[in-house]
């Protein structure tokens, strides 16, 4: 802001703001508000500011507030500025003026403008007319604004002015205020609408949310309207109704006003059509029931008010009976009483016909019954009318709310026009639930009226008018329930008078009894044409009859049933002659004689196969007819085009399996089982059936399930799984499992015939599939299963898949090498290796005895050499025996070249390295023995007499030493074939002597596969020497050689010294022969007496 408009502004604010500096004699500009001074927070409202010509700048000014607003338009050719405020705020309330400025200087402020916004506070106040909105013209009326919220004051608007001062809001209950206001004299020639506003003396611009309008009805001069109800004043509760209201006049607004409200009725739900209006109800309720007026408001002001409109709603309490005290079928002239009945205490009863009131008679109770009622009576006096009453009851404190009105009842009267005809669609056994048509069908001729009557009801069940030309009438049940059975006749009614009433139709409910019946063929649902068949119908349930029904029409009498076992009822039905050009399909039901239009819940339907002449179908399973379980199988069923249905028969079934009508006309069918179980498993036949009838019966199809019975049988070839072409082959198949039977398939899955297995010691059961020739073309794998005689169809899983080989293709013979030798010992690697003359890209190495090839190597490209090398390491005894290799092309790999020549492979005890580390730890426990032995015999004799001259030798055995033999001899190791057992000497010398021996003493008599050798030579201590060989007696083997040829014998030579001491030391070891005896008899000699 410039210092020149500050300066203005400053004296501007320490002058009178109503006495401008400069006001002059200028006149004072208008200030007016648009809609108007009390807006709505929310809304918006435009200042108005209108000065001179002359005027040249305007300005706004709000009391409280140092700064003015400036016009958001400036409209010079009016002389006026706007001053708008888009969005008004509770803040926006107060007291307003302008002024304008000229070459002249600055006007006088305009008068002030008090601008209120309301809806600040959301308490909202009630308005309402004393004691009704209805006034005559120049009469007056009070109107009470009433709020829960203690306002300090309350405001009276009309048409959004203000109609009077405020008035103080007094406590009128303890929780609601109110202010009267009075209104008048009112004259007919305006509109009389109100509201009314609540604030608070604090802020007097800052008023409430407004009240409801209230509008007030001037009874003027003007013809009045005309009202009425559509589709009537009588009204079912929650159905909607159209109040019309029609003036003569042309027309501004109409209103609709109930008797006894506070106020109109809402006038906004009001449509106008020209010089009508209606008001639609979309939902009556006792609130809307009463005493209704209209009045309407003309240029020159208001109508009368039109005559009352009475509004009832009916269905509010529960509905009497109205009873024809005789048959409802009636003559002219006849007088007839009606009675209304009910048990509740109603004050009043009132009869309809045609829904027109037709008369009103205060209730009675009956003494015995206990039941209220009133009795009407009624004399049709002619043809052409019809008779329909119903009646309702209600009470005298609510006289426009009625019960439910009861059940409609016509008169019917009979005439002598010819009888019409009744039938139901689809059928007259119709299952609970389910929908049915009625149709009753007159003459030609005028256009008739038909009835519809069940017996025992006591007015007829429906009545119908045909909307096209036609003579018949179709009247249906949605929903099947049981108070629908029972048996029926129809009337028709026309012009010329009643007719005679048609034949019975009884319509019966199925599935009112869960308990469901099974019905079944005897022997088989498959019947030759001309032929007859037994149907069994049973059940649990103790119905009383049970009865066939063929394409939902009863087929044969009801028949009683009869116990057969315990809590089991049946009953048996003959059908035949059946014939092969229509479809045999039934279905049976049971009931009780007390309700005999009340049926169990169907059985299964039954439809006979019937064998007829025609070309009979195919039948095939996809993928085939051997299927692993839980795997999916589709069965297809193939006629000739003109086939209209398929049905698939399972042998042993009650009933056929699966059922498909043609649709697409392709020919064939197909039946999907998505995963297959045992029950799956069985003999199939397919029937089709066209216009001309049925076909022969298909082929069979045997559909297999197999893997049911775990455990799979094992498939061996004998001699070999490798044959030339033209050979055969016999297969064995052999299960741990107790199978009666066993299969074998090939590569197409065709079953051969099944071999009964034979039982043998070790608990398995097998068998034999003897001389299978084998071609050069491909026939295998080979699989097969076993099976128990109760269920042919169910298999076990499959053996593991047994291709045979044919060899001479391609007639060459390769040749078979072992590296580094057949003689490998255990633990070592060995290297096969296959060499072929002619062209292969895949060899094959046979192990004898085995059913499939030991090892398989597929050339990754084409070798030039054509062999393959088959390394195999760590070699273990099991990998001992004959071999054989082939080559073949992986374009045929059941072809085989001629067999290489054999190879046997011995695998021995350890390996070299194994058997140096043994040696050094025998040498290394050698060598400890004999320094203890060493040590303890140094030590006796120098603790002895020398001088002694007898000598005696003590052995000791070591105790484990028979354990620790056995232990071996137990071993599954190689071993060598003699086991040593040290035994320990002890030596006393007496006497010097040169040398000495000591025989093979026999310390085990008992045990000749033992024996001990020992030899002993004084000698004087020194450094020892190694012993010489020369001592060994020559009968013994050399210690090299004795190992794996039955024995050892370690014989050590006594070392002397120089050293005057003198000592005797022996080394003694038992021989045990592990592989047969040793001999040592020739070791052996006396010991010198």
């Amino acid at each position: 802001m410039n210092p020149f408009l500050i300066m203005l502004l400053f004296l501007e604010l320490n002058q009178d703001l109503r006495n401008p500096v400069l006001a002059g004699f200028l006149s004072k500009p208008t200030l007016r508000a648009v809609p108007g001074n009390v807006v709505t927070t929310g809304n918006q409202v435009a200042f108005f500011c209108e000065g001179p010509s002359e005027a040249k700048e305007y300005h706004l000014y709000k009391l409280g507030s140092q700064d003015y607003l400036i016009p958001t338009a400036l409209l010079e050719t009016e002389n006026k500025a706007i001053f708008s405020i888009s969005l008004v705020q509770w803040h926006n309330s107060g007291q307003y003026w302008c002024s304008y400025a000229s070459t002249s200087g600055t006007s006088e402020n305009s008068d002030i403008l008090e601008l209120v916004v309301t809806g600040v506070y959301t308490s909202r106040l009630t308005l309402s007319a004393i004691p009704s909105p209805v006034v005559t013209a120049g009469e007056h009326v009070t109107l009470q604004c009433v709020s829960k919220e203690p306002y300090n004051m309350s405001i009276l608007m009309k048409d959004g002015e203000k109609f009077s001062s405020p008035e103080p809001l007094q406590k009128i209950y303890s929780d609601q205020f109110g202010a009267l206001f009075s209104v008048g004299p009112v004259t007919p020639n305006q509109r009389w609408r109100f509201t009314c506003y609540g604030y608070s003396l604090s802020s007097p611009q800052l008023w409430s949310v407004s009240s409801n309008q209230l509008e007030l009805l001037v009874s003027g001069t003007l013809h009045k309207p005309t009202i009425w109800a559509e589709p009537g004043s009588v009204i079912t509760s929650g159905s909607y109704v159209t109040i019309w209201c029609e003036a003569t006049l042309p027309t501004l607004i109409y209103l609709i006003y109930k008797d006894g409200n506070p106020e109109p009725w809402d006038q906004q739900n009001q449509i106008v059509y020209n010089n009508k209006a209606k008001l639609t109800i979309s939902s009556m309720t006792e609130l809307n029931t009463g005493r209704y007026h209209c009045y309407s408001y003309t240029i020159t002001g208001w109508t009368e008010r039109s005559d009352t409109l009475e509004l009832v709603v009916t269905g509010v309490y529960n509905k009497p009976k109205l009873l024809i005290l005789q048959d409802p079928v009636v003559t002219v002239g006849m007088t007839v009483t009606l009675s209304c009945t009910s048990n509740h205490s109603y004050n009043w009863f009132l009869l309809t016909k045609n829904d027109q009131k037709s008369s009103i008679h205060r209730t009675s109770q009956d003494k015995h019954t206990r039941l209220f009622l009133a009795k009407f009576q009624v004399r049709p006096m002619a043809f052409s009318q019809r008779w329909r009453f119903r009646c309702y009851g209600y009470y005298t404190s609510n006289p426009q709310v009625w019960s439910e009105g009861s059940d409609l009842l016509e008169l019917l009267i009979s005439g002598k026009l010819k009888k019409p005809t009744l039938r139901a669609e689809p059928g007259s056994v119709i299952a609970s639930g389910n929908n049915v048509t009625i149709l009753c069908e007159g003459t030609k001729g005028n256009q008739p009226m038909y009835f519809l009557y069940k017996e025992g009801s006591p007015a007829p069940w429906e009545s119908q008018t045909p909307k096209d030309p036609g003579n018949k009438a179709m009247f249906s049940i949605a929903s099947m329930e049981k108070h629908h059975a029972g048996k029926y006749r129809c009337y028709s009614y026309n012009s010329v008078g009643w007719s005679e009433r048609s034949d019975m139709l009884e319509l019966v409910v199925t599935g009112v009894y869960s308990s469901k019946v099974t019905l079944s063929a005897v022997s088989s649902p498959v019947v030759t044409s001309g032929g007859h068949v037994t149907l069994q119908c049973v059940s649990q349930q103790a119905y009383t009859s049970f009865i066939l029904v063929k394409d939902n029409e009863k087929f044969s009498r009801l028949v009683s049933s009869r116990d057969t076992y315990p809590k089991r009822l049946e009953a048996y039905f003959t059908v035949g002659p059946v014939t092969h050009n229509e479809r045999w399909r039934f279905t049976c039901y049971g009931y009780y004689w007390s309700s005999s239009q009340l049926w169990s819940a169907p059985s299964n339907e039954l439809e006979l196969l019937v064998s007829g002449t025609l070309h009979k179908p195919t039948i095939w399973a996809h993928p085939g007819s051997l299927i692993t379980s839980e795997s999916p199988v589709t069965i297809w069923c193939e006629g000739t085009l003109e086939s209209l249905m398929y049905v698939i028969y399972k042998e042993g079934s009650p009933e056929p399996s699966y059922t498909q009508t043609q649709t697409d006309h392709n020919n064939k069918a197909q039946f999907s089982i998505p995963s297959v179980t045992r029950l799956n498993a069985g003999r199939y036949n397919c029937y089709s059936y066209n216009y001309a009838g049925w076909t022969e019966r298909s082929d069979t199809l045997e559909l297999v399930v197999t893997g049911v019975h775990h455990g799979k049988p094992t498939l061996s070839a004998l001699p070999s799984p490798v044959v030339t072409s033209g050979g055969k082959v016999t297969l064995k198949c052999v299960s741990s499992k107790g199978y009666d039977w066993f299969t074998l398939t090939g590569a197409d899955q065709n079953f051969s015939s099944p071999q009964k297995a034979q039982f043998i010691h070790t608990g398995q059961s097998l068998a034999l599939f003897p001389e299978i020739t084998v071609a050069s073309s491909k026939s295998g794998p080979f699989r097969c299963y076993g099976y128990y005689t109760n269920s042919p169809h169910v298999w076990s899983e499959a053996s593991d898949p047994l291709e045979i080989h044919v060899s001479g293709y391609p007639a060459v013979t390769p040749n078979l090498s072992v590296h580094p030798g057949t003689n490998v010992s255990l633990g070592e690697n060995v290297t096969l290796l296959c060499q072929s003359s002619a062209p292969v890209d895949t060899f094959l190495l046979f192990k004898e005895g085995a059913a499939h090839p030991y090892l398989h190597q597929k050339l990754q490209f084409q070798d030039l050499q054509n062999q393959a090398e088959f390394s195999i390491s760590s070699v273990t005894s099991a990998l001992g025996g004959s071999y054989v290799c082939f080559g073949s092309q992986s374009s045929s790999p059941y072809l085989l070249s001629y067999p290489s020549v054999p190879v046997e492979i011995i695998v021995s005890g350890p390996a070299r390295y194994q058997k140096a580390v043994i040696g050094v730890s025998v040498a290394f426990f050698l060598l400890l023995f004999f320094l203890t032995i060493f040590l303890l015999l140094r030590l006796r004799h120098q603790n002895k007499d020398r001088k002694g001259v007898q000598t005696e030798t003590h052995l000791q055995h070591p105790t484990d030493s028979v354990t620790r033999d056995k232990s071996h001899q137990k071993s599954s190791k190689p071993a060598p074939a003699i086991q040593e057992e040290v035994l320990y000497a002890t030596v006393k010398v007496t006497q010097h002597a040169d040398s000495m021996e000591l025989d093979v003493l026999r310390i085990h008599e008992k045990d000749s596969s033992k024996d001990l050798y020992a030899q002993v030579k004084p000698c004087r201590l020194r450094r020892a020497e190694a012993t010489s060989s020369s001592l060994m007696p020559k009968e013994l083997p050399d210690s090299n050689n004795t190992q794996g040829k039955g024995g050892k014998v370690l014989v050590e030579q006594a070392d002397t010294t120089d050293d005057s001491n003198d000592v005797t030391y022996a080394q003694l070891c038992i021989l045990t022969p592990r592989q047969g005896q040793v001999n040592l008899s020739a070791f052996r000699q006396k010991s010198p007496s």
